[in-house]
């Protein structure tokens, strides 16, 4: 038979640290205890290590996705540039310069004709400019300024109506132009920008309009060669005959 046992006597080992425990992180939280004489943290970094090394497991668990950092900014991603963000994608910068080059390749004759040590170059041989009721009236637009081409060095469109009514019908047709004027500055004023001074300005400069257009030509001081003519002497079909 069992003998029986006082529990008051057994000697069950007293704590080596009779001290109240602590959790890591008590000296941060609490103000109590020293950083240096914390414990270890009960959390084990063997996923961290592993990543680390390059180790991984196809069957756990997905690994968590890094935020992106920006790069040569330090404002918040996806906030415009212009705005102190870090950007998204493609700058309004980069946007509005290339906007900006294509109205430079069209602008007045403001721009200045000389080569590359600031000497003036000779004039060109025509600068053509249509008008935008006679080119609305050809059959085939795009292929009558190809045309042109053999024998113009400039060729822009100038009319009555507003000037995005110019591009778009430029955008429509295809056509390819070197300057465009409309209603906001007026036909006449845009072709008299183009002086001795402008990349335009040649030996030449013809307006080809219809009948009823032939002011524009004369308040410029440009030569106007009606349609029709232009047309039997280039052989351009006329869709729409005046």
């Amino acid at each position: 038979m069992t003998d029986s046992i006082d529990l008051d006597d057994m000697d069950v080992g007293e704590d080596e640290d009779d001290g109240e425990t602590t959790n890591h992180g008590d000296w941060l939280w609490r103000g109590e205890g020293d950083p240096d004489e914390e414990s270890d943290p009960v959390w084990s970094d063997a996923s961290a290590e592993g990543v680390a090394d390059g180790e991984s497991d196809s069957d756990g668990e997905p690994s968590r996705r890094v935020p992106q950092v920006p790069g040569a900014t330090e404002g918040p991603v996806g906030v415009p540039e212009n705005r102190g963000g870090g950007g998204a994608g493609r700058s309004s910068d980069a946007e509005s310069e290339t906007e900006s080059r294509t109205d430079e390749s069209t602008s007045a004759g403001s721009t200045s004709r000389t080569t590359d040590h600031g000497e003036a170059t000779a004039a060109d041989d025509m600068t053509l400019a249509f008008t935008y009721q006679a080119i609305n009236r050809l059959e085939d637009p795009q292929f009558v300024v190809g045309d042109a081409r053999g024998w113009a060095d400039w060729i822009g469109i100038v009319g009555t109506v507003s000037t995005p009514a110019i591009r778009k019908f430029q955008r429509d047709e295809r056509i390819e132009l070197d300057f465009f004027g409309g209603s906001e500055t007026g036909p006449a004023e845009r072709l008299a920008d183009v002086t001795p001074d402008s990349m335009f300005y040649a030996d030449r400069t013809v307006v080809v309009g219809c009948s009823d257009e032939e002011w524009i030509a004369d308040d410029a001081g440009w030569e106007f060669v009606p349609l029709a003519t232009a047309a039997e002497k280039a052989d351009w079909t006329i869709e729409h005959p005046e």
